[in-house]
Formats: C-alpha cells, structure tokens, sequence
C-alpha cells in the first residue's frame, strides 16, 4: 500500500471483528467480501464506465500473471490462488490505493489523476495485487492476535500475582508498544516484499517496472514539498522512500533491466550544463547542483566534449567509491586528481575565459567533489549501506546478466 495512514491497523482491526462471525472454513475472498461491504457503506465509487475500463484491463493482465507465476514472498505466502481481482475506483482526492483479502482492489481517484502513464499505474495495481497474492493481510492479522494473547496473559498474571496497579498498567503499555513496533516492522517487510513482487508482475505483463520507481519518486517529491512528517519511529508502515526504491532498483537489475542507481537514490551525479561567459559558449560540469568547472575548447576538443569525458570518468569514480581524501590538487600540473585517476587539467583557455586563476578553480572542483562524496555517505548510512552497494553493483552489470537471482523469462 503506498500510502497507508494506518489502514493496515484498520483493516486488521476490521478482520478481527469479522473472523469471529465466520466458520473453520471461511477464506480470504469470503473475508474480502465482508470488509468490502463495510467500506463501501461509506466509501463513494466511480462508475464512469471509460475510466474503469482503463484501470480494470492494466488490473488484468497483471492478475493473470499473479494467478499463474508464483514468486516467493518476502514476507506471508506465495501459494498461488485463483482469485477473481476486482478493481474499483474511489472518489477521493488522495493519492492512495489499497487492497483486501480475496483480491479486492481499491484506488482512489486523486491516484489517477496524480499518475503520469499506464507504466505508474500498473505499478501501482501491481503492488496492490502482491498484498493480495501473497496474503498479506491474512498474515499481519495472524501476528496481531498471538500479540494480542501475549498481552492478555501478561494482564492476567499481574492480576492473579496482586500486581501495584500503576506497574502493571506499565507492563500493559510497554506491552502494547512493543506489539506496535512488531506489526510496524511486519507491514514494513510487507511493503517491501510487495514491492519487488510488483516488478516481477509487471515485467512478465509487458509494463515498465521503471514505472513504479518514477511514481515513489515524484509521490516523494509531493510530500516533501507539502512538510509532510516522515520520521514517524515505530508508527512508521513504510519503510523509507530511498529504501524502497533501492530495492526496487535492485530486483529490476536482476532481471537484466538498466536502472540508474545514482538517480533513483538521489545521489550526486555529474551532468554537463551549457552556459555563457562574455558572449562565449561554453560547458560546465555540475555535481550535486555546484559547478565543478567550466571549460573552453582545448587541444581540439570542444567544450562540450572535455565536459562530457569529466563527467564519464567523474560518474565512473563515484560509482567506484571516493574517499574524500583522494581528491587532490597538483598546482604545477594543473591537475584535479582522484587518487591516481586525472579528473581534469586547468588550461591557459580556461582561465582566460573564467577570468579566475589556476588555484582558483581546482579549489572550488576538489571542493566540490569532496562535498558530494560527503553528502552520498549520509545519504548511503556514511557509504556502508549493504543495500546501497548491491544495487549499485547489479545496476552496472550487463543487461542479462542476473546479479545471482534466476532470471525470469517473458
């Protein structure tokens, strides 16, 4: 579920006072069936046929695949079942979606309207058919009443052992928090078993599993632009953007599809701007939104080509590892250097046209580097994110070339 502001807690407290009126025997569509009735008591549908239509044949083709491919779970079970998917579209302004037992598929129309192309929305569906597929909800429900036991022995032992209220009010609570983070941590594993179980579902159906990475990335952006709280600690449903896409990234390379990693992690990457000095036409390298050089013609190459090899053996560098003490400068050369690796040579050509001296602008380049190279360590968890680094491992493999993980052919 891409956002779930506690709907996972609400359906399992919706799944909780169902079970009890149903048989031994009931199953997950039979459940399904029920917790749609109550939502849809309150819930408003859209019924302009153009519209489901379109969100019911990108639906399809991803349930075929679900009903006959099984992919391991990460998390619940991946025994096939034959579900009838269902996709019904809510009129709700959120950009939200979500699934129930049974495969009953919800979207809410501020989703459809913020997605960009059918690849974002079969994204979408496809997660949501992973929760389904892979039993998701019956699982989390299932964590919750052990929990639940737990905490109801705990109350009863301080209560027959004569307990001082105020302690045993203080188990309890500690208790409930604890099962809190649990079911926390166990719709997080869901989220992300979800997420890679998506790109299989999509790349078999003929979408773009890219899709789903552009949608976390611009879904992102929104929320961030609009303050949202992030860091909600152990109410946390979602594990972090950055991480989810990592994954997603990761599980991509290993069927043989280009993802570049440096971007989908918003990582410093070096890219070539053009600009203007004195009327001239020249190019710059920016790194991570600070100019790192602007460079003239030299020796038969135009700007815009030195710029282009900067960037190519910058971006190679950081893929590789930089320590920032690598970056250095050599004055008599003119060099910028990265360990044993030349970056680039200051010219009599650059200085006239920048108008600043040698020292001057290998300063500003080193600093430059050094501060990107910083800035990815924070973001990587200070450059030892396992996670970080296998994806940026199988994002440079050949296509093809699997990263260790059966590839699944179309």
């Amino acid at each position: 579920m891409f956002r779930l502001r506690l709907l996972v807690a609400v359906i399992v407290l919706l799944t909780a006072a169902v079970l009890p009126a149903l048989s031994k025997d009931s199953d997950e569509v039979e459940l399904g069936r029920k917790l749609a009735e109550r939502f849809e008591e309150k819930a408003k549908l859209i019924t302009d046929e153009a519209l489901l239509e379109q969100v019911n044949d990108i639906g399809q083709r991803l349930a075929e695949v679900a009903r006959t491919l099984e992919v391991p779970a990460g998390y619940g079970s991946s025994d096939l079942a034959g579900f009838d998917y269902q996709f019904k579209v809510v009129d709700n302004e959120d950009i939200n979606a979500f699934s129930l037992p049974g495969g009953i598929i919800y979207i809410y129309s501020g989703l459809i309207d913020f997605v960009e192309t059918d690849d974002e929305l079969a994204g979408v569906l496809a997660h949501e058919i992973a929760h389904a597929s892979h039993h998701h909800v019956m699982a989390l429900s299932k964590k919750q009443s052990k929990m639940d036991a737990v905490i109801a022995l705990v109350a009863l032992a301080g209560g027959l052992g004569k307990m001082d209220g105020r302690d045993l009010i203080n188990i309890i609570y500690g208790a409930q928090s604890i099962r809190t983070a649990r079911i926390t941590g166990y719709s997080r594993e869901a989220e992300l078993d979800a997420d890679n179980t998506a790109v299989v579902y999509m790349y078999k159906a003929g979408f773009n599993p890219k899709g789903i990475l552009q949608f976390l990335r611009r879904l992102d952006s929104q929320e961030e632009q609009r303050g949202e709280v992030r860091n909600l600690g152990i109410f946390q449903t979602h594990p972090p953007t950055d991480e989810r896409a990592l994954c997603i990234a990761e599980k991509c390379a290993a069927l043989g599809i280009p993802v570049d990693i440096r971007e989908i992690a918003h990582l410093a990457k070096a890219r070539v701007e053009k600009t203007e000095i004195n009327g001239q036409q020249m190019h710059s390298v920016v790194l991570a939104d600070r100019t790192l050089c602007t460079l003239a013609e030299c020796e038969g190459l135009s700007s815009q080509e030195r710029a282009e090899q900067i960037c190519a053996t910058l971006n190679k560098l950081l893929d590789e590892g930089i320590n920032p003490k690598q970056v250095a400068i050599d004055l008599e050369t003119a060099e910028l250097r990265c360990g044993k690796t030349v970056l680039f040579s200051v010219n009599d050509n650059d200085t006239a046209a920048c108008g600043l001296p040698v020292s001057v602008i290998l300063t500003r380049a080193a600093d430059a580097v050094r501060f990107a190279v910083w800035s990815d360590w924070v973001k990587t968890g200070w450059n030892n994110s396992e996670l970080y680094q296998a994806a940026l491992t199988n994002s440079n493999r050949p296509i093809g070339a699997g990263s260790g993980t059966a590839r699944i052919e179309k």
